[in-house]
C-alpha cells in the first residue's frame, strides 16, 4: 500500500514539470514516418497509437501487477502445496496399498518438472505471439489458459481422470511465464517512473509462488483441493478479463523526450535516441546476429545458471560450513526468496530511473561481488552476521537481474520485435541452465568453494554486456556526430526543438527544417 501510494503521488507530483516536446513512436522502427511531436505540459506524452487517460494508464499498470502475482509463477510454490497433494491423495492410486510410495512421488515430481522446465522453451512460441498480436491478446490466452489450467486440476482423480493433474499444472506453469512478458512494455506508461513500473511486475512474479501457500491454508481449513483450485480458477479468468477490458493492443514504446538544451538532464542516459536508436532501427535478423544480443545471451545465461546454482544448493553449503545455524539460515532464506522482489522495488526502480538498463549492469555485477565476498567470509569466520548479508544481497540481485534483461532488451532492441528477441533470449538461457549439473558436479568433487569461485569469475564476465554498448568507439563517434549536427529546429508550425540532428528530424512528419537565424 505505501509503495503504490508512493508511487501515486510521485505521478501526479510529475505534472508540475517543465513543458517538453515529446517525439512518440506510434508504429515501425526509430525513426521512421510514423513519428509525431507532441507539445504536452509534462513527460506523460504516451508512446502509444492510442490517447489514454491517467486513470485507463494507472488501471493497466495495477492489473498488470495483480495479472503477474496471479498467474506468473505460481507453480514455483509446488512445495507450500505438496503436503496438501499427498494428503489428498493424488496419484495415490499408483501405490499398492501403501500410504505414500516411490511411484506416487516420481509422479508428483514430473509433473512439477514438466511444469517449470517448458517455459523456457515455449518463451520464443509466446513471444512470437506477443509481436503479432500484441501483449492484449497474449496475456488473455495465457491468463484463460491458466484458469483452465486450475479447473483441470480440480478435476483430477483417480485412474484416467490423473492426467487431468498432469495437464493441468503444466498450463499452470506453462502460460504463467508469458503473462509477465506482456507487461514489460507497460512501464512506459510513466517514463519517470518506469523502474518502479518493471520492478512491482517482477516483484509480483516473485510473490506469486505464495499462491500455493494460500491453497495449503485453504486445504488445511477445511476445503477440498478440488474446491480450492476450482475457486482460485476464477481470479485468472477474471484478469483475462480486464486484459481484454484494459489493455493495449499494441505494446507501449519508449517515450523520447526532446528537452531544451538547457535542460539536458532530463533525458534519459539510457534513452534509445542515445545508445540504442540504431539498432532499433534494424530488422530482426540484423538485430538478432548482432553483438549487443549475443552478450544478452550470456549474460542471461551466466546469470540464471548461477541463482539457480545458489538457490539448488544452499542448504548443502550452509550445512557444510555449520550444522548448527544452518536450518535457521535456510528457513530465512526460503522466507526472503520470494519477498526479495517485493521489498526491492523501490531500489530496483531507483537503479533503472538512474542508471538505466545499460549501466545497471554495473549495479548488479556490485551486488554479485558483495554475495561471494560475505559468503566466502561465512565460509571462513563461520558468523551469521556475514552470511545474512550475503543472502540478503542475493534476494535482491535476483529481481534486479530479470528486470534489467527485459528492460535491456525493451530499450536497446525496441518492441517491435521484444517478444521474439526476448523470447529467444530466455530460451536459449534456458538451454544453458541445463549447466547447473556440471556445476553441481564440480561441487561434490572438488568441493563448494572451487564452484562458487568459478561462478563469482563467470559472472565477471557480465560487465561486458554494457561495456560492450558503451564503450565502443563507433557508437561514441555517431553520438558526437549527431550532438554536433543539433540546432535549435523551426517546425513549419512555429515549433522549436533542440537536441535532435536534423537528419533524424528529417524522418518525421514534418517540412524541411530550417535552422533559426542566429
Amino acid at each position: 500500500f505505501f509503495l503504490w501510494a508512493g508511487f501515486l503521488s510521485s505521478v501526479q507530483g510529475s505534472t508540475e514539470a517543465c513543458s517538453m516536446s515529446c517525439v512518440m513512436r506510434i508504429d515501425g522502427d526509430y525513426p521512421g514516418p510514423d513519428y509525431r511531436v507532441l507539445s504536452g505540459d509534462n513527460e506523460e506524452c504516451l508512446a502509444a497509437s492510442e490517447d489514454l487517460s491517467f486513470g485507463r494508464r494507472l488501471a493497466i499498470v495495477i492489473t498488470a501487477v495483480l495479472a503477474c502475482f496471479l498467474n506468473a509463477g505460481i507453480v514455483f510454490g509446488y512445495s507450500a502445496i505438496y503436503p496438501s497433494l499427498i494428503a489428498f491423495e493424488v496419484f495415490h492410486d499408483r501405490c499398492a496399498g501403501v500410504e505414500v510410495c516411490s511411484e506416487q512421488v516420481m509422479s508428483l515430481n514430473i509433473m512439477f518438472n514438466l511444469a517449470t522446465s517448458a517455459p523456457h522453451i515455449c518463451t520464443l512460441p509466446f513471444g512470437i505471439l506477443i509481436d503479432r498480436f500484441g501483449p492484449k491478446a497474449n496475456a488473455a490466452i495465457t491468463t484463460f489458459c491458466v484458469g483452465f489450467g486450475c479447473c483441470l486440476f480440480a478435476m483430477g482423480g483417480p485412474g484416467v481422470s490423473g492426467y487431468a493433474y498432469d495437464a493441468g499444472f503444466f498450463l499452470m506453469g506453462v502460460c504463467g511465464a508469458p503473462v509477465f512478458m506482456s507487461t514489460v512494455s507497460f512501464g512506459n506508461l510513466f517514463p519517470r517512473r518506469k523502474g518502479f513500473v518493471m520492478a512491482a511486475t517482477v516483484g509480483a512474479f516473485d510473490l506469486s509462488s505464495f499462491v500455493f501457500a494460500g491453497l495449503a491454508f485453504a486445504t488445511h481449513s477445511g476445503a477440498s483441493l478440488s474446491q480450492a483450485f476450482l475457486c482460485y480458477s476464477i481470479l485468472p479468468f477474471l484478469t483475462c478479463v480486464c486484459a481484454v477490458l484494459l489493455w493495449p493492443v499494441r505494446p507501449v514504446e519508449e517515450v523520447l523526450r526532446i528537452c531544451p538544451a538547457a535542460v539536458p538532464s532530463r533525458v534519459p542516459k539510457d534513452a534509445p535516441h542515445q545508445v540504442g536508436a540504431r539498432m532499433v532501427e534494424q530488422p530482426l535478423l540484423v538485430q538478432l546476429q548482432s553483438r549487443a544480443f549475443w552478450l544478452l545471451v550470456w549474460a542471461a545465461s551466466v546469470g540464471i545458471v548461477s541463482l539457480n546454482f545458489v538457490i539448488s544448493s544452499v542448504d548443502e553449503q550452509l550445512k557444510k560450513v555449520d550444522p548448527v545455524t544452518s536450518h535457521a539460515l535456510t528457513e530465512a532464506f526460503a522466507f526472503l526468496l520470494p519477498f526479495g522482489g517485493l521489498l526491492s522495488i523501490p531500489l530496483v526502480g531507483i537503479v533503472i530511473g538512474t542508471v538505466g538498463p545499460i549501466r545497471g549492469f554495473f549495479v548488479l555485477e556490485i551486488g554479485f561481488l558483495i554475495f561471494s565476498f560475505f559468503f566466502y567470509l561465512f565460509v571462513v569466520t563461520t558468523n551469521v552476521v556475514p552470511a545474512m548479508i550475503a543472502l540478503s544481497a542475493f534476494v535482491v540481485c535476483r529481481p534486479l537481474f530479470y528486470t534489467l534483461l527485459a528492460s535491456f532488451a525493451g530499450t536497446v532492441f525496441g518492441f517491435a520485435n521484444f517478444g521474439t528477441v526476448y523470447g529467444l533470449v530466455m530460451s536459449l538461457a534456458g538451454v544453458a541452465n541445463t549447466a547447473v549439473s556440471p556445476v553441481r558436479w564440480l561441487a561434490q568433487e572438488a568441493g563448494f568453494p572451487v564452484a562458487n569461485v568459478t561462478l563469482a569469475a563467470l559472472q565477471l564476465t557480465i560487465a561486458v554486456l554494457p561495456l560492450g554498448i558503451l564503450c565502443s568507439k563507433r557508437q561514441r563517434a555517431l553520438l558526437r556526430a549527431d550532438h554536433a549536427a543539433s540546432p535549435e529546429i523551426k517546425t513549419a508550425d512555429g515549433l522549436f526543438i533542440s537536441g535532435i540532428s536534423p537528419r533524424v528530424f528529417a524522418h518525421m512528419n514534418y517540412p524541411t527544417p530550417r535552422p533559426t537565424p542566429a
